[in-house]
Order: C-alpha cells, then sequence, then structure tokens
C-alpha cells in the first residue's frame, strides 16, 4: 500500500483562510492570524483599520453619506480576520455571530484580547456552560493568569490608533508567552 500524502492547503487556495481559521485552536493560533490579517489590512487600499469600530462595516454605512467611500471597508483586529480569512465581501456589514457560535468565540477573544487580559480573552475564546460558567479549565485560567501576571499588558496594551506597531509588537509578545504555557 502507497503512502499518504499530507494534504497541503496553498496560500492561493479558496479554503486556505477559512480553513486555517477552522482549525485554530489555540488563542495564540488565532492571534497569529489576526496580526497577519491586520497587516493585510493596512497594506490594502480597501480597508481603513478602527478598532472602535464594529467588526467589518462598509464605510458609506458608518460614516454617513458625508465620509462616504464606496467600495471602503472599516475593520477592527477581529474584522480584519472576517474580511481577509473568512473572505467577507467589502460591501457586507459583517459580525462574528454571523460566523456561527465557535467562530463566534473565537472573534471575541480577538476583541477581548485588545486589553491585553489573556484570562478574559480566553474565557470567551473557551466559551461558558450556557449558565455563564466558563468551560475553562483550572489549569487553563492558571497559564492564562501566568501570562497576564508576566506579560504586564492586561489592561495597559497600547492603542493602535496611536501607536500601531507597539500594538502590534505587544501581541506578539502574548503569543509568544501564551505558546510557551500551551494556550
Amino acid at each position: 500500500m502507497p503512502a499518504l500524502k499530507p494534504i497541503v492547503i496553498q496560500p492561493d487556495d479558496p479554503m486556505y483562510g477559512p480553513l486555517r481559521f477552522q482549525l485554530a485552536t489555540k488563542l495564540s493560533d488565532v492571534v497569529l492570524l489576526a496580526l497577519e490579517d491586520l497587516e493585510r489590512a493596512e497594506a490594502s487600499k480597501l480597508y481603513r483599520i478602527d478598532m472602535d469600530a464594529t467588526y467589518h462595516t462598509p464605510r458609506d454605512d458608518m460614516y454617513g453619506d458625508d465620509d462616504a467611500e464606496p467600495d471602503k471597508c472599516t475593520v477592527c483586529f477581529a474584522g480584519s480576520i472576517i474580511a481577509f480569512s473568512l473572505k467577507a465581501k467589502i460591501n457586507e456589514e459583517k459580525e462574528p455571530s454571523d460566523y456561527g457560535d465557535e467562530a463566534a468565540r473565537k472573534l471575541w477573544s480577538i476583541d477581548t484580547l485588545r486589553e491585553g487580559c489573556v484570562v478574559d480573552a480566553l474565557k470567551a475564546f473557551i466559551g461558558d456552560d450556557g449558565d455563564g460558567e466558563s468551560l475553562m479549565t483550572s489549569a487553563q485560567r492558571d497559564a492564562a493568569q501566568w501570562v497576564d501576571d508576566h506579560s504586564n499588558l492586561c489592561g495597559c496594551m497600547s492603542s493602535y490608533s496611536g501607536y500601531p506597531d507597539e500594538f502590534k509588537n505587544e501581541m506578539e509578545v502574548l503569543v509568544a508567552l501564551m505558546r510557551y504555557k500551551g494556550l
């Protein structure tokens, strides 16, 4: 029997983005994807970054007629995943709940992490039991708390609007610490 070859998904494959997002089972993997997609949004003339905006909003819907820019879209950190990995159309208003519960939790966790608090982001990532009780294990909570304690970023993240490079560097620090703790 011949050996099985691994399936390799190339970046130009239409399933590359959505499949990669779907397969991301760790918060750190989703954050890395968000950083990659944020850089794509920064490089694109079709997107404007606004961390205080809704997730994926056509500019003409968001700013009214005076500032209408057809064929442009405003995205936040999680919205960059919606734009690029989840391949939302430029003229569509999208939010996490448009993609189902699991995807919504991943996107909400990215939104939450902008404050730098890994415990809160992991709670959003893992979800709850339906009665508001987190499904996070004590080991996961301890690991996330360790990251918060060692990063000194919980509640102190640089603002993307004022310091985009610092924001991205701080996210990379969080990713490194989360990976160290298996998150």
